[in-house]
């Protein structure tokens, strides 16, 4: 029981430290801290910039944001679609996020993530067309991330994590701007 424990308990850790996802009330949450010498406001402008939320409220130290509908970066993070999971294949995303600042640093916190699926699709059984999916239809991501015991799924651990691990962290690493002065 002792050994069972400590395989699990590295098993999650091992999860966490490859990725940023953490399970918390059976939800999955991607969260990651970034170091920057850039001020609050210089983050926002980026992010205004770069397009793709819908900032919802503003304060000193927080920002939350509402990421609007985003393609799963596959490509980028070195897989072909079809060496994917369907959900990651089939699919785009749309999440909340929260990003809270503080000296020096930035921590971002994305939740709610939900899949969109991409397109319809249907078989054929018997002669009748049964459609399987339907064009932007919303499925909460826990569905395919997280066991009914609350472990991540194999096959999130194999690649989903990694692949929008890849997603997040291209969305919300702000570069520094560099210039031409000389």
């Amino acid at each position: 029981m002792k050994l069972l424990i400590l395989f699990l308990l590295s098993s999650w850790t091992i999860l966490t430290a490859q990725t940023n996802f953490i399970i918390v009330d059976s939800d999955l949450i991607w969260q990651k801290v970034y170091e920057t010498d850039l001020k609050p406001e210089q983050i926002q402008k980026q992010l205004k910039q770069m397009g793709g939320f819908n900032i919802e409220s503003v304060n000193d130290n927080e920002l939350h944001l509402n990421i609007l509908r985003t393609k799963i970066d596959y490509t980028g993070a070195g897989y072909k679609k079809w060496g994917l999971p369907a959900y990651l294949a089939m699919n785009d995303y749309i999440a909340f996020a929260m990003i809270q600042f503080k000296e020096g640093k930035y921590r971002v916190t994305v939740k709610k993530i939900k899949l969109i699926q991409k397109e319809n699709h249907s078989t054929t059984i018997g002669g009748n067309n049964i459609d399987l999916y339907s064009e932007g239809a919303e499925t909460a991501i826990e569905e395919y991330t997280i066991k009914n015991s609350g472990d991540y799924k194999n096959q999130f651990i194999k690649t989903g994590s990694i692949v929008l691990d890849y997603t997040f962290n291209n969305l919300f690493e702000i570069k520094e701007a560099t210039t031409d002065d000389w």
